[in-house]
């Protein structure tokens, strides 16, 4: 993987982790709220227990990513194989942000 790339990479993940923990606290008041009293009528399971969930998988993707990547970006390297780096992964998470300012064009997948 290029140097611009793990640069990219790397401002990309700070960047997901940054608005999952966005999420996971925006979740979590919503379920705080739920059990204070304040009510939330879930639409098709969309409740914010599941909103607390969908993070902690988001994060778990990340730090599987962290882990692995750099191994199998130097094994795809060698074997010319692409995207086994998982860095298109990382680029179709981040488009879910994609109104965010800090938001990236170059990340469009």
């Amino acid at each position: 993987m290029g140097e611009g790339m793990t640069q990219d990479r790397t401002g990309m993940l700070g960047f997901l982790r940054s608005r999952i923990d966005e999420d996971t606290w925006t979740a979590g008041q919503a379920v705080s709220a739920v059990q204070d009293g304040w009510g939330w009528e879930p639409t098709a399971g969309r409740g914010p227990e599941r909103a607390v969930r969908e993070a902690a998988a988001k994060q778990a993707i990340l730090d599987d990513f962290t882990a692995v990547s750099d191994n199998l970006g130097a094994i795809a390297a060698r074997l010319g194989v692409h995207n086994v780096s998982g860095y298109d992964t990382l680029r179709h998470l981040a488009a879910v942000y994609a109104d965010h300012p800090d938001y990236q064009e170059e990340w469009k997948p």
